[in-house]
């Protein structure tokens, strides 16, 4: 399976939320299911003018596995390049897992620390979430 897809990220009306500028992101992924395994990862750059921002490249990949018909887990790894004059390249790595309470609504959650220049740019990062499906 390959895949192509574009972002586009619009600014924030917000000066104290998000980012000023808009950026476009160009990703190629590619990825492949069997039994109960999927893998998925590429990479792209993003076109991110504005302030201080510059154009960066990233590139990651995932490992999943449905351990029942309700539960996936998955690790993954990232890198991407510097994305301002006063950032350094980052890499990281990061676990998830998936529980479906039914076909509908999901729960998520995530965690990830960084590997390259941690203390910097990424020390660590997590989430939960909620997720509806139609």
């Amino acid at each position: 399976m390959w895949r192509c897809s574009r972002a586009c990220f619009l600014a924030s009306a917000s000066s104290d939320v998000g980012e000023q500028h808009t950026s476009f992101q160009l990703p190629i992924w590619l990825g492949r299911d069997w039994d109960q395994w999927s893998t998925f990862g590429g990479g792209g750059c993003a076109l991110n003018h504005g302030g201080t921002a510059r154009d960066y490249c990233f590139a990651g990949w995932v490992l999943a596995r449905q351990l029942t018909p309700a539960l996936q887990v998955g690790a993954e790894f990232y890198y991407q390049s510097a994305d301002a004059a006063d950032a350094r390249d980052k890499s990281l790595a990061g676990a998830g897992v998936r529980y479906d309470l039914n076909k509908q609504l999901h729960l998520l959650a995530y965690a990830s620390g960084g590997l390259q220049n941690a203390a910097s740019e990424h020390q660590y990062s997590w989430y939960a979430a909620v997720l509806f499906t139609y």
